[in-house]
């Protein structure tokens, strides 16, 4: 009786003892020393917030409140109000940080950069240069792969310069996978950036497809199939068209309409121009007989 009694009682005090302990590694995970509705541990781990400290940045709202509104518990300026103001607006009517302004720059460069690209791939394949003889096919070629490279970096300016932006934040795997982005706030025109930046981002690897088999003409890439892969031109310049379009902030704005209607213009009336080049640049005259023609020149 005495063993079944001894057996129990430090069965009891082991159970005491492990039950206490668990309960005080439970309170230390959950112990929230400054009452902000986060825990100690949260804090230092995670949102690196003093855990000691009701409102870490002292802008009037507690960490857990911000973390819950989605605004920066350690930035000053950063509020749930402040917050919920830039989801209502468009994103043209934000404060922009140098980074956006660099992103909208180089975008609207890269625009107009690849537009003279296009222009001038028309023009050195066309009788344009024959008919009127404004600059010589080496100048037409070299303008054209010039003005491609500058394109292209332009382009790596414009979407890089968004990792660095405070508002957009745009992540690795929404620049280089299609139709993974996604954000609370809308362009100019009111469209969401998920499909115009993806697009964007499918021109992106035409121009890269265009740029490097183009380099590699004739030494890698036969000349057919170099031929075959630039009939794409078109349709990057659609792409890069449609996503200044539907995602640029600047849309409304008259000089970007302008710019957008004249680079329109220009590219359709080339094509138009080369569609049509026999009847535009080489008006068929009146018929020679060659049979009458030589029996003349025979007869002098």
């Amino acid at each position: 009786m005495k063993k079944t009694l001894t057996t129990l009682f430090i069965f009891l005090t082991l159970a005491f003892i492990y039950t206490n302990q668990t309960n005080n590694k439970t309170l230390a995970i959950l112990k929230d020393t400054d009452y902000d509705g986060i825990t100690d541990q949260a804090e230092i781990a995670v949102y690196k917030t003093d855990p000691l400290i009701f409102d870490t940045d002292g802008d009037g709202y507690s960490d857990g409140v911000e973390i819950i509104a989605k605004s920066n518990p350690l930035d000053k300026n950063s509020t749930p109000i402040t917050v919920s103001e830039h989801k209502k607006l468009p994103l043209i009517e934000r404060d922009d940080p140098l980074t956006w302004y660099i992103a909208r720059a180089s975008g609207i460069i890269a625009f107009i950069l690849l537009t003279i690209v296009v222009l001038m791939g028309i023009v050195q394949t066309s009788k344009i240069l024959l008919k009127y003889k404004f600059m010589t096919f080496m100048t037409a070629l070299e303008t054209h792969r010039a003005f491609a490279w500058m394109g292209g970096i332009a382009v790596i300016i414009h979407f890089s310069s968004l990792f660095f932006d405070k508002i957009f934040q745009l992540k690795l795997i929404e620049a280089v996978i299609p139709f993974q982005l996604s954000r609370n706030f809308k362009s100019a025109l009111g469209f969401d950036f998920k499909i115009p930046v993806s697009l964007g981002i499918i021109a992106i690897y035409f121009i890269i497809l265009l740029v490097s088999t183009s380099e590699l003409r004739k030494k890698v890439v036969p000349v057919k199939l170099w031929r075959l892969i630039h009939y794409i031109s078109f349709t990057t310049y659609m792409l890069f068209l449609t996503h200044g379009i539907l995602s640029g902030t600047d849309t409304k704005e008259w000089w970007m309409i302008t710019i957008y209607a004249v680079s329109f213009t220009l590219v359709i009336s080339m094509i138009i121009a080369k569609f049509f080049k026999e009847k535009l640049f080489y008006p068929k005259g009146p018929a020679i007989d060659k049979t009458n023609q030589g029996n003349t020149e025979i007869s002098k």
